[in-house]
């Protein structure tokens, strides 16, 4: 009986760990995302390598510890650590009211309590809905008004699920990041805010295309449910349909479930030869798609509807997929050897090349850039120092 609790004490804290950085809600997610770890970044594979290594290590340490030391001494030895982390959090001045944490630093609490008590809220209890592969989303998105209005779109209408764009503590930082826009004679920024939001990357996609959320990641084979999404209502409405995605199409099951949505043309990793390959994800680089993909898109006549999942400005926010210095962190107060300056740098590298291609166009769009997901990160407290937490950004523009 000793045994088998610790494993499960071990097996809890592991997932709560995990998902304070990624915030899956279901165990299958997990364990369905997990084939996708050979397209991943290697960084990303490495540190999976590492996670079960350590998991495996530090159990065979335990129980070699039992064997050869008495009860009571490994008793104390785990009682003093304990305390010793208790010690090291509590007082703390680091808000801990956050997704998948204990609400409260408290010097004694259980995580075993905790994901219970968690996972039998209101709110998760949408995603066991048996029978559904979707409900209707907790969190609107900021496509809600391109639904409530049939008519008044221009001819080019532009969606942008900006991966890992969150909203920042100072507003000087976000204004920073979207000053190329404003800059633009040709581009009025018509709103510019942020959005509440938890959950996973194809979740952000589903929240802005469809007004749904997922039960489940695994949508190959998911027919249902996806009759009223905007790509499908702009085809209602004579719209040829795009959709762009640097990355393989199986990421997510994309290639499957992108048609059900009303895409009639797709661009993946796999569906052009490409210049270069970019690092913070394995795919396409983002710049090069605006070039080749995103501006003769928009350049082309007719009625047209495009959507682009970017992906360079995925976690880890590798500097290697920099090709220029678009933003002073430490003019900010960002430290510049981190994660969060890292994704500050590639997101104004992102609004620059944006900015590029929309100054060049010689006819009107409509244009929506939206992040996907609060950006991950390993350090909370850096991520906090920096990042409002559970929340998006946005941009409304109109090309005149």
């Amino acid at each position: 009986m000793f045994y088998p609790l610790v494993v499960l004490f071990v097996f809890v804290d592991v997932i709560l760990l995990v998902c304070q950085v990624f915030p899956f809600v279901r165990l299958q997610d997990v364990a369905y995302l997990m084939g996708f770890i050979p397209a991943a970044a290697v960084t990303w594979q490495i540190l999976t390598c590492l996670l079960m290594v350590a998991v495996v290590i530090a159990f065979m340490l335990f129980l070699f510890s039992v064997k050869r030391s008495s009860f009571l001494g490994c008793l104390a030895l785990l009682n003093f650590s304990l305390l010793f982390y208790a010690f090291s959090v509590y007082g703390g001045d680091v808000d801990r009211g956050k997704f998948w944490r204990v609400p409260e630093s408290v010097p004694v609490s259980s995580q075993i309590v905790y994901f219970y008590t968690y996972r039998q809220g209101a709110f998760l209890e949408k995603y066991f809905e048996e029978g559904r592969p979707f409900t209707k989303a907790a969190y609107k998105g900021a496509t809600e008004l391109w639904f409530d209005k049939e008519a008044g779109f221009q001819d080019k209408v532009l969606l942008i699920v900006n991966e890992s764009w969150g909203a920042t503590l100072n507003p000087l930082v976000g204004e920073r990041l979207i000053s190329p826009l404003r800059n633009l004679k040709n581009v009025d920024v018509v709103e510019y805010g942020s959005k509440d939001f938890v959950g996973a990357t194809v979740a952000g996609e589903l929240r802005e295309l469809c007004r749904l959320q997922p039960n489940h990641f695994n949508l190959s084979d998911v027919s249902e449910g996806f009759e009223d999404c905007l790509p499908g209502r702009f085809k209602r409405q004579g719209y040829y349909t795009h959709a762009i995605h640097g990355a393989v199409g199986l990421m997510y099951d994309r290639i499957h479930w992108y048609p059900r949505v009303g895409f009639d043309e797709r661009v993946f990793f796999e569906s052009r030869s490409w210049q270069e390959r970019c690092y913070s994800f394995p795919g396409a680089c983002d710049l090069e798609l605006m070039v080749t993909q995103l501006s003769p898109m928009l350049e082309r006549e007719g009625k047209r509807f495009i959507y682009w999942l970017t992906l360079n400005t995925h976690s880890y926010y590798d500097a290697r997929d920099l090709r220029g210095d678009y933003f002073d962190c430490a003019e900010y107060g960002v430290l510049p050897e981190g994660e969060a300056c890292r994704n500050l740098k590639l997101q104004a590298q992102f609004f620059k090349g944006l900015a590029g291609v929309l100054s060049e166009l010689s006819s009107g769009v409509d244009v929506l850039v939206v992040g996907d997901h609060s950006p991950p990160m390993f350090d909370q407290r850096e991520k906090e120092a920096v990042f409002v937490d559970s929340k998006v950004s946005y941009v409304r523009l109109r090309v005149k």
